[in-house]
């Protein structure tokens, strides 16, 4: 009878701690499952930022002819210090949208440099136009107060060259690729961490050689 008893009291604790995990992970899953449209939201806006600067002002998309090598040195470093200060304003926006951490903020400052230096040559093609929109939202996969999105993307992109003299448009077309952005949640707010997205630009940037008629 003893025996018994041990077993169901055993039994019943059994019970009662698998009903407190379950209610624990309902409760769990149903704040995951609330905080998705927020998440949603922010990963939204944050690609919103990117697709916004990783188009140059118009006063830069003008491509450019020297006429001498004094000009084509004074115009490159005329467009770099302005790209500079472009990406300050960059910084400025993800700081709003990152966690409070330099670092993580700096990577993703410096895959825009990159894009920027390699997408664009003032003196023969420039992007005009880069819009990334997210097709649907794969996963979210979340581990304690972090989440990483699983995005499947299209991104257009529209290039402005020239050719002969003349200033042309060349179109890209879209192609869907998976990214992903993690987010923490910080105070109550969530926040990223880092996107893991894809930039490119089909034509690689080559150098600019000045021919003098001379």
């Amino acid at each position: 009878m003893n025996l018994l008893k041990k077993i169901n009291k055993g039994l019943i604790l059994t019970i009662i701690v698998l009903l407190i995990l379950g209610i624990y992970l309902f409760v769990v899953e149903s704040k995951r499952n609330e905080a998705k449209p927020e998440i949603e939201e922010i990963v939204k806006e944050y690609i919103a930022i990117v697709n916004k600067y990783s188009v140059v002002p118009e006063d830069m998309q003008k491509i450019q002819v020297p006429t001498s090598n004094e000009e084509f040195t004074r115009i490159n470093e005329e467009m770099d210090k302005k790209v500079d200060e472009y990406l300050n304003k960059y910084e400025a926006e993800l700081k709003e949208k990152m966690i409070d951490n330099k670092e993580v903020v700096d990577m993703q400052k410096d895959a825009m440099k990159c894009f920027l230096d390699n997408a664009n040559n003032y003196f023969q093609e420039v992007v005009t136009k880069y819009n990334r929109e997210i097709v649907k939202i794969r996963k979210y996969a979340f581990d304690e107060d972090q989440v990483t999105v699983t995005l499947e993307t299209s991104t257009e992109i529209e290039n402005k060259y020239l050719d002969e003299g003349n200033e042309k448009v060349r179109k890209e077309n879209p192609t869907s690729k998976d990214e992903t952005i993690t987010l923490q949640l910080v105070d109550g707010k969530w926040k990223v961490v880092y996107a893991d997205l894809i930039y490119y630009n089909n034509l690689a940037k080559e150098p600019y050689t000045m021919v003098m008629g001379y």
